[in-house]
């Protein structure tokens, strides 16, 4: 069969329709254009052209056009998005709807079917809905489908002129301000992770003391859940960011907090609350176990140098690598009984005590707006979007904590340093019992 020119638009493309089957017994088809097709003097292999019994289905192709010449995505990209929707072209002709009649009640009945009768995966629903209404926010911008989808939504105030129009297909933003259909369905995403209780943390910290490098990663753990410190930020401490027995003693003595500023994610610098009680511990390290881990490298080789990290490995004396440190905390977390969880959960367990200090009610009995709280809890954890902290304040809430106030969080966290300083004295008073006996 030759090869079957066709032209609309502005575009011409040559396609080769599949040898041997006469379109009309293929329904609703793709097929994707090689080398001969030429858009604006510019050869575009890889578009997928729309076909139906009646010919190219000139919207559809026309978008994937626009996909891979104007948005530049990979062929392989087009080429998914073309399978997602020649699915819903094919839903559309089974129950008898014109693509310019589409509406929530559409996509809702579509978004069920996959996960019902199909029963695909939320995620991959997801993916499929996503891909319709990217064609309709496309078509609404080109002006091929008038009102199907609010390009203002959520900027009424900046567009009042569509304030007062109808539009059939629901739109939101994100807090990027991207545009997305709001009634996605959720994809949980796997097993959600445990975040420890108080008495689990605890629990670890003695478990973690009864290893060799006990007292180096019970500090790391203190900064996970004390200082709500990532993993990326606790191994970018040096000893010269934990202040002498000097100014520590002054600050116990004023009961006053110590300011760190540590380079977070995306290289954003942020201030970091600390309890003298904790760079106690910190100093302690630096003075006791690491000082014994370089004198031990340099015993071993002449050439060594200290990297100055504040956390090293005893095998190296090197700055410890994060690969090592999360399976070190997951591996010992395993052994205190607690499943499914890491040392990132720890700070999480933190963030709730956090979000918790914030929490409380106003002068009428009410519980304080939701983002009042989340906006100081965010500050204080260096998170930048507020809305990251909801689930936290879902459990404080769910759970019936009573609000606290500041003092009492730094007291709730004084306390559990204090504890863990008894932890490790008891540890290292079972050490030498041990070392007599053997004696």
């Amino acid at each position: 069969m030759p090869p079957r020119a066709r032209s609309f638009r502005s575009a011409w493309f040559v396609v080769i329709p599949f040898d041997g089957m006469a379109m009309s017994d293929r329904g609703v088809f793709f097929v994707v254009t090689d080398a001969r097709c030429v858009v604006h003097g510019s050869a575009y292999p890889g578009i997928p052209i729309f076909f139906d019994a009646d010919g190219v289905i000139e919207p559809f192709s026309d978008y994937m056009i626009h996909v891979v010449r104007e948005q530049r995505r990979p062929a392989t990209t087009a080429r998914t998005y073309a399978m997602y929707l020649q699915q819903f072209l094919k839903h559309l002709v089974a129950i008898g709807v014109e693509w310019t009649d589409v509406a929530d009640s559409t996509l809702v009945a579509w978004r069920d079917g996959l996960l019902t009768r199909q029963r695909l995966a939320p995620g991959t629903v997801a993916a499929y809905l996503s891909a319709a209404f990217g064609f309709y926010r496309w078509a609404e911008e080109t002006g091929r489908d008038r009102c199907a989808v609010n390009l203002s939504a959520g900027l009424d105030s900046l567009h009042p002129a569509s304030a007062g129009r109808s539009y059939r297909i629901s739109a939101r933003r994100t807090r990027r301000g991207d545009l997305y259909w709001p009634q996605l369905p959720r994809d949980p995403g796997g097993e959600v992770r445990h975040t420890p209780s108080s008495d689990e943390t605890e629990r670890v910290h003695v478990k973690v003391f009864e290893t060799r490098t006990g007292e180096r990663d019970s500090l790391l753990l203190s900064l996970y859940e004390d200082c709500y410190l990532r993993r990326s930020e606790a191994l970018s401490l040096t000893v010269g960011d934990i202040p002498c027995s000097e100014d520590i003693e002054c600050k116990l003595a004023a009961e006053e907090v110590f300011t760190l500023s540590v380079r977070g994610k995306g290289g954003k610098v942020r201030a970091v609350i600390v309890l003298p009680e904790l760079m106690e511990l910190a100093r302690g390290h630096i003075e006791g176990e690491r000082a014994s881990v370089v004198a031990r490298a340099r015993s071993r080789n002449v050439r060594y140098v200290d990297p100055g990290a504040l956390f090293l490995s005893h095998t190296t004396g090197r700055a410890l690598n994060k690969d090592y440190v999360s399976g070190r905390i997951s591996k010992v977390m395993r052994a205190s009984g607690i499943e499914n969880a890491s040392g990132h959960r720890l700070r999480a367990a933190g963030l709730t005590a956090l979000v918790a200090a914030y929490d409380g009610y106003d002068e009428t009995g009410k519980l304080l707006p939701v983002e009042d709280v989340l906006w100081k809890a965010a500050e204080r954890a260096g998170h930048r979007h507020w809305r990251t902290l909801e689930p936290y304040l879902r459990v404080v809430r769910s759970a019936g904590v009573a609000p606290r106030v500041e003092v009492m969080l730094r007291d709730h966290t004084r306390v559990g340093v204090l504890e863990r300083q008894v932890v490790q004295l008891k540890a290292k008073l079972r050490a030498r019992r041990a070392g007599r006996s053997r004696r």
